[in-house]
């Protein structure tokens, strides 16, 4: 996939070393080279840590089973598109207490930090209506093409909502090469 023609168009992502995004998140970089050298990106694959414990599990092309039934932390978790976070990604998260969902690819690298954020998935769907709309406008303004609005939609998403929900910061970068 050609990222910069189906990908962001309307900001430049900061671009830093894979090795200063994982300080800056603290993410053991231990865990991405052993996420990409298990999967070459062709599938989705991840690490959480639940109780001071480490756990790797392998999905799908577009699909991990994050388990519900005990308490993970942090997950950190390929997504092969590029792409930012599902809202069912969110949806795990919150609902089962994550303090941290990171989600990246060889390109760009996504994060959540909650702390105890106050969020519903009726908010989260009525907020993503409306930026779905505002991206479909600039569809049909010939703005941008459809794949952008595909691709960047949660990302504006988690952006609109960090804006606005004490305790969900959303952070993401472009890999410097």
């Amino acid at each position: 996939m050609d990222y910069d023609k189906s990908g962001y168009f309307d900001e430049k992502f900061e671009e830093l070393s894979i090795d200063d995004i994982c300080k800056k998140l603290d993410v053991d970089i231990r865990d991405i080279n052993d996420i990409s050298k298990k999967t070459n990106f062709t599938v989705e694959a991840g690490v959480f840590y639940a109780n001071e414990e480490r756990f790797f599990i392998l999905g799908e092309k577009n699909y991990i089973n994050i388990p519900t039934d005990i308490n993970i932390e942090k997950l950190i978790h390929s997504h092969p598109k590029g792409t930012s976070f599902s809202a069912e990604d969110i949806f795990v998260a919150t609902e089962i207490g994550m303090s941290q969902i990171v989600a990246f690819n060889d390109v760009y690298f996504y994060s959540i930090i909650f702390d105890n954020p106050v969020i519903s998935k009726n908010f989260i769907k009525n907020k993503a209506l409306l930026v779905y709309d505002e991206l479909y406008q600039k569809v049909l303004r010939g703005d941008i093409i459809n794949s952008q609005l595909l691709f960047s939609i949660n990302h504006k998403l988690w952006k609109q909502i960090s804006s606005e929900i004490k305790g969900f910061r959303y952070e993401y970068y472009k890999i410097k090469k």
